[in-house]
C-alpha cells in the first residue's frame, strides 16, 4: 500500500504510520511503520476478510492529515486434505472418502468447492463425484486422488489379502402357487474367518421378481449376482444370513446351481428333513343318488415340509372330474393323483383339500391304502 502526502517543510521530514480500524479478521504485519520509508509499506495477512486501514502522516510540527481504504482478501483455494488417509481396505470392502478444501491461511474454505474423484494409480474404482472407494477382491495399494481447480489432494490404500471363504449355501422353497412361487437363500459360514461384504452369485432358470435382505447387482441369463443389504454384509464364523425372493413362473422350480461366494465356489447343501408324516382324510360333501362329490384333505404332521406330492388309493367308485390336482393313473380300483402347481407345498402343520365328484352315490365306504410320496400312510 502507498500514499502520497505534502508539506510546505518537503515530505522528507513526514512520518507514515498504518493501522487497521474496526474489528479486522487477523492482525496485519507491516514492512515498514512509523517512518517516512512507511510512504509504500507491503501488508502481510494471517487471515482472509474485509480490512478497513487508516493511514496517518504527521511532520515535525505535529500537523497531522489521514486517509482510509477499505481491503478484501479473498480465500484462494490451496490445500486439498482427503480423509482418512493411510487407510487399509479389507478385499471387496469399501470407503467412503471426503475432502476438505483450506485456504492460503490454512483456514476451511467457508464455500467447500465440488471436488472430482479418481484413483491416481493402483488398484480399485472410485465414484468420480462421490469420493466412495471399492476395492478389488484381491491385494493391492492405491493412491485416490480429489481435485478441483488444478488444486489436488491424494490418500494411499492398501488392499487386505481376502479371507479363504469356507462356506454353503441353502436353498429353501417356501411356497408354490399357479403363477410364482416365494424361496429363500441361506448362507453359511463354516470356516473360522468372518466373511466380509458378501457377494453371491448363482444360475438359476427361474425369474427372480422381487427381493428383500439383500440386494440385485445383476442379472443376465440364468446367471444372478446378489449383494448383500449392508446391515448383514458381514458373516461371523460359524454363522449364517439368509435373504428371500419371490420368482416366476409358478410352481416348483429347480434349485440353483454354482454357487460362488466372493469369487470362491461354494457347495451347495439341502435343508435337513425329517420322515414324512401324514394323514388322509376322506369326507363326502354331498351326494344325489347316481353320484357324490368328495373331499380329500392331506395334512402334514411331520417337521419338514413336503414339495411335490403324489398320493395313490384305492377307491372302488368312478372319479369323473377332479380339482386341486389331476388324476396320473387309474389301473382298477387303484387312483393316483398328483399336485398342481400352486398346491404342491405342504408346510408343517398345513394342509391341502382335493375335491371330486363320483358316481355311483352313497358308497360304503372311503377309500383305503393311502400311500404318499412312496410312504404307506394308512
Amino acid at each position: 500500500m502507498s500514499v502520497s502526502a505534502t508539506d510546505p517543510s518537503g515530505s522528507s521530514g513526514l512520518t507514515y504510520t498504518w493501522t487497521t480500524t474496526g474489528s479486522p479478521p487477523a492482525a496485519v504485519s507491516y514492512s515498514a511503520n512509523g517512518t517516512n520509508a512507511a510512504q509504500s509499506s507491503t501488508a502481510t495477512f494471517s487471515q482472509a476478510g474485509s480490512y478497513r486501514f487508516q493511514v496517518t502522516v504527521s511532520d515535525p510540527s505535529g500537523h497531522i492529515a489521514s486517509s482510509s481504504v477499505t481491503v478484501i482478501v479473498n480465500q484462494t483455494l490451496t490445500w486439498i486434505i482427503v480423509s482418512p488417509g493411510s487407510i487399509t481396505v479389507p478385499a471387496g470392502g469399501q470407503e467412503q472418502f471426503r475432502g476438505s478444501a483450506y485456504d492460503q491461511f490454512g483456514s476451511l474454505m467457508s464455500s467447500q468447492p465440488a471436488l472430482s474423484w479418481s484413483v491416481k494409480s493402483g488398484v480399485g474404482t472410485v465414484v468420480s463425484t462421490s469420493g466412495l472407494y471399492t476395492a478389488p477382491r484381491s491385494a493391492g495399494t492405491a493412491t485416490v486422488l480429489a481435485t478441483s481447480g488444478g488444486v489436488a489432494g491424494t490418500t494411499s490404500v492398501t488392499v487386505s489379502a481376502p479371507a479363504t471363504v469356507s462356506a454353503s449355501a441353502t436353498f429353501s422353497l417356501v411356497s408354490a402357487w399357479s403363477t410364482g412361487f416365494q424361496a429363500g437363500i441361506t448362507i453359511t459360514n463354516s470356516g473360522t474367518t468372518p466373511i466380509s461384504n458378501w457377494i453371491l452369485q448363482f444360475n438359476f432358470a427361474a425369474t427372480i421378481t422381487s427381493i428383500w435382505n439383500a440386494t440385485f447387482a445383476s442379472h443376465t441369463g440364468t446367471q444372478y449376482v446378489i449383494h448383500n443389504a449392508g446391515y448383514n454384509s458381514t458373516i461371523a464364523p460359524g454363522h449364517s444370513v439368509s435373504f428371500g425372493f419371490l420368482g416366476s413362473p409358478g410352481g416348483i422350480p429347480a434349485s440353483p446351481m454354482n454357487y460362488v461366494l466372493n469369487d470362491t465356489p461354494i457347495k451347495a447343501t439341502v435343508p435337513p428333513s425329517s420322515p414324512l408324516s401324514a394323514t388322509v382324510k376322506f369326507a363326502e360333501v354331498d351326494d344325489w343318488g347316481t353320484g357324490f362329490t368328495g373331499n380329500l384333505t392331506i395334512t402334514n404332521t411331520g417337521a419338514s415340509a413336503i414339495i411335490g406330492w403324489t398320493l395313490s388309493f384305492i377307491f372302488a367308485v368312478s372319479i369323473s372330474s377332479i380339482w386341486n390336482a389331476s388324476i396320473v393313473s387309474h389301473p382298477g380300483s387303484k387312483y393316483v393323483i398328483e399336485n398342481a402347481s400352486y398346491n404342491a407345498i405342504i408346510q408343517p402343520g398345513q394342509s391341502v383339500t382335493i375335491g371330486f365328484n363320483a358316481s355311483p352315490g352313497k358308497p360304503p365306504s372311503g377309500p383305503t391304502d393311502y400311500v404318499l410320496n412312496g410312504v404307506n400312510i394308512g
